[in-house]
């Protein structure tokens, strides 16, 4: 990869923009899809923390098996130069080089995406020791529970849930890995302006008389609130009794020009530029009524502080929760 990162040393801006905005990018039925950006910047950020840090907050060890060589290089080298924008203070060693990307990750968006794994199939683990035999991930992206997690396979069926040329992108890697996918895990491919969520699950094994753990992470604030919730209220008319629901949010002061921080202004308008524009925070306050009036119980609602004291203590200095960022848990009751 050093060697990766050498070649992108010496592109210009706009080769190295030309790059980026070609990550993703597929055919479906002979027409150009684009798959989520930030479904590839999420799984750099987990690949990275796991070949490179310790302890570990989240060990996503496969995460580098779906990114290509170049792009792992691509997203170091572009973490770096967002720190390091004056050439003459260019430094050569890839130790050197490396020990900054971390510090901006820790400090940036790595710490919301790690917590937000973690959290999400810790309560998994729990939900199945309660009998939970449904695992549904909505907007999977690239995550890689079923390439990890074979002790669990066997205890639950998997339902990846995204949209078709994101998955599209995932299933084609992991056929060049030579992975098979086993009985118990299953892809659909969803196009939300054009099928709901309720109607996409009758397409799968999905058995609504058995309670389900859905994961639902990265995604809230992409969508406009009505839509969040009526996602949540089908989620509720769809799903089991003592089925659980893991998400995370941003609270609605990151959307207030007069208290977002600077950094989450700055990731609004990255992710924007990525053609993925944030559009929705939830206020924690609230959170428990406006669960309740769509179908669930709100069992937890970590705020920044509690994923920080919960994930980031010793040895992992640095790492931030993301002032705005917030972490919940619900059941059907």
């Amino acid at each position: 990869m050093d060697q990766e990162t050498g070649k992108l040393k010496t592109r210009s801006r706009e080769e190295f923009v030309a790059f980026l905005q070609g990550i993703g990018q597929t055919n479906i039925d002979g027409r150009p899809a684009q798959a989520s950006r930030t479904a590839f910047i999420t799984a750099f950020m987990r690949a990275f923390h796991s070949i490179n840090e310790t302890p570990k907050v989240f060990d996503d060890w496969m995460a580098v098996r779906l990114l290509s060589t170049e792009e792992y290089a691509f997203f170091e080298e572009m973490y770096y130069r967002e720190t390091v924008k004056d050439e003459t203070k260019e430094l050569t060693s890839p130790a050197q080089r490396r020990a900054v990307v971390t510090a901006v990750l820790r400090a940036g968006a790595a710490g919301g995406v790690l917590s937000r794994a973690r959290f999400a199939e810790d309560s998994l683990e729990k939900a199945i020791d309660q009998g939970v035999r449904q695992y549904v991930l909505l907007g999977a992206g690239l995550d890689t529970f079923a390439l990890r997690r074979a002790d669990l396979l066997d205890k639950i069926q998997v339902i990846e849930v995204d949209h078709p040329a994101t998955q599209a992108v995932k299933r084609q890697r992991l056929s060049v890995m030579g992975f098979l996918a086993p009985p118990s895990l299953q892809f659909i491919a969803v196009d939300f302006s054009q099928e709901n969520l309720p109607h996409a699950l009758s397409r799968s094994s999905f058995n609504s008389e058995i309670p389900a753990f859905f994961s639902w992470l990265g995604v809230t604030y992409y969508l406009e609130r009505e839509n969040l919730f009526q996602v949540l209220h089908s989620l509720s008319q769809t799903a089991a009794p003592h089925s659980q629901v893991a998400f995370d949010y941003m609270d609605i002061e990151a959307f207030d020009p007069d208290t977002a921080t600077p950094r989450v202004k700055d990731l609004r308008n990255k992710v924007r530029l990525l053609g993925e524009p944030m559009k929705t925070g939830l206020d924690p306050r609230t959170l428990e009524k406006d669960l309740r009036q769509v179908g669930w119980k709100l069992l937890q609602n970590l705020s920044p502080n509690d994923i920080e004291k919960i994930y980031f203590q010793e040895g992992t200095e640095g790492f931030r929760a993301g002032k705005h960022i917030h972490l919940a848990l619900a059941v059907r009751p």
